[in-house]
């Protein structure tokens, strides 16, 4: 009877392990999730017609892992990308990107002429004022869900002679 109770203890004992193991890794998901902050997010209006819409951002990582977005969704477009701009013999090009890194403890700014988020194929035409959803899908198969606004916001570029091809 005294065995039976060692083992039952022990069987307790390892239960409490296990719970505590999978509540660590739960709160670990949980706060790499949360150690991704999106800051300054907009979409530049559209004109009526347009098929084409672009947002920009400030995405910061906290967290002590890098962090990877693979993937978006939106509603608002047929497609919704990651891009950024290469010059390529002396013309600026925009490509599709596979995945972003945002490294940790570092920020990554998407703005016009880098890193940009393009919705392709708009439903409608983007106003002042609109709130744009759009889900982020990190490779840890996490979704982060936020909200961007419509508002113009004017852009400094630097002048030059380079054509820019899409």
């Amino acid at each position: 009877m005294l065995l039976y109770l060692k083992l039952l203890g022990g069987f307790k004992m390892l239960l409490r392990y296990i719970l505590l193991f999978g509540y660590l890794i739960f709160f670990n998901v949980s706060i790499y999730a949360s150690s991704l902050i999106i800051k300054d997010a907009y979409i530049n209006p559209t004109p009526n017609g347009a098929k084409n819409g672009v947002a920009f951002m400030k995405i910061f990582n906290n967290s002590p892992e890098d962090i990877v977005i693979t993937n978006l969704k939106s509603n608002i477009s047929r497609k919704t990308e990651l891009h950024t701009h290469n010059m390529l013999n002396g013309i600026m090009r925009m490509h599709k990107l596979s995945r972003l890194t945002i490294k940790k403890k570092s920020i990554v700014e998407l703005k016009s002429m880098s890193y940009h988020i393009m919705f392709i194929g708009l439903k409608k035409s983007l106003k002042k004022e609109d709130i744009v959803k759009l889900k982020l899908i990190l490779s840890s198969k996490e979704e982060i869900d936020i909200k961007i606004p419509v508002k113009s916001i004017k852009h400094k570029h630097k002048k030059h002679n380079k054509h820019i091809s899409h």
